[in-house]
């Protein structure tokens, strides 16, 4: 059976995530420990009981969700035993996929979170005008082509979740000002996201040349199976190629569109979704009905995932 585990990225996350798992299984427990030993912070307690507010802060969301979306892939391995053939994770999500592809530890690809978190909101702050939108029923090509005509350099696609759900990131200023643009193309809802940074735009090119400087210090083993980065959408087992890709993803668009439908062509039996919420299940099925895919979110999920096998 062809598996590909799939990893979600920032806005996933909700207080109490990961808990069940933690309580439950010694292997999820451990991960939490090692994060917080790390990182020097207490991951378990800002999943437990938040408040929301601080779960939302980039500089914790991204550990946090990392975290979560590896202690489920332990207890997942524990459970069931299964490789998979291809690896994917959403933005952030990546430096989950790359431990289970093992191609860092977790200690190190959870490290190397909370600095492209600090990069980023510094990059962010120092700009101080960012913010991102949803652009909903518009063709990708249009988004582009609205976006290079009247954006300039200060707006551009970050996002292609699914066939007509681009998300694009710049100036808050140019963003408003292409809101009515984007309508008139035939949008039918474009929504301003509660974001603190233009994320995967050129406005995080101050971020790449201080996260160079800590990726030199690690190193990227070639994946135990193919891995599919936001940049390319295109299946690579290359360990170097993997790391200059995941410093370009800082100010390139995710490519996810391209990412599963790279999956469905090469004959994916089902997708898994590790990690807090439902986001990449809700949209495979927006890009493609026919893929088979699961999400384990909760303690229950994993009874889903049985019944599923045992069929």
């Amino acid at each position: 059976m062809k598996l590909a585990f799939l990893f979600p990225g920032q806005g996933a996350q909700f207080v109490g995530m990961g808990i069940d798992f933690a309580e439950k299984f010694k292997e999820a427990a451990e991960v939490f420990g090692k994060a917080s030993d790390k990182l020097n912070i207490d991951i378990l307690e800002i999943c437990k009981v938040g408040p929301e507010e601080v779960l939302k802060d980039t500089r914790n969301t991204q550990p946090c969700i990392v975290t979560v979306s590896v202690a489920i892939l332990e207890v997942f391995k524990k459970q069931f035993n299964l490789q998979p053939t291809y690896i994917a994770g959403h933005s952030v999500g990546e430096y989950s996929a790359i431990v289970g592809g093992e191609i860092l530890s977790f200690e190190d690809s959870v490290y190397l979170v909370t600095q492209r978190a600090k990069f980023m909101q510094d990059a962010a702050d120092e700009f101080g005008k960012g913010s991102m939108a949803a652009v909903i029923g518009l063709d990708d090509k249009k988004v582009r082509e609205i976006c290079e005509e009247f954006g300039g350099n200060n707006i551009q696609p970050a996002n292609f979740n699914s066939p007509g759900q681009v998300v694009v990131s710049g100036e808050k200023g140019k963003i408003n000002e292409l809101i009515p643009k984007f309508k008139e193309a035939g949008a039918k809802l474009v929504k301003e996201l509660s974001v603190s940074g233009p994320w995967h735009s050129r406005f995080m090119e101050p971020a790449i040349e201080r996260f160079k400087e800590v990726f030199s210090n690690v190193e990227f083993k070639d994946p135990n199976c193919f891995y599919i980065p936001n940049v390319t959408a295109k299946p690579t087992k290359s360990g170097i190629e993997i790391k200059d890709l995941l410093i370009k993803q800082l100010n390139n668009p995710v490519l996810w569109t391209d990412s599963i439908n790279k999956i469905k062509k090469m004959e994916v039996d089902l997708c898994i979704e590790m990690g807090p919420g439902q986001v990449l299940t809700k949209l495979m099925k927006r890009i493609d009905r026919e893929i088979k895919a699961v999400n384990i979110s909760k303690l229950e999920d994993i009874e889903k995932v049985h019944a599923l096998f045992n069929k």
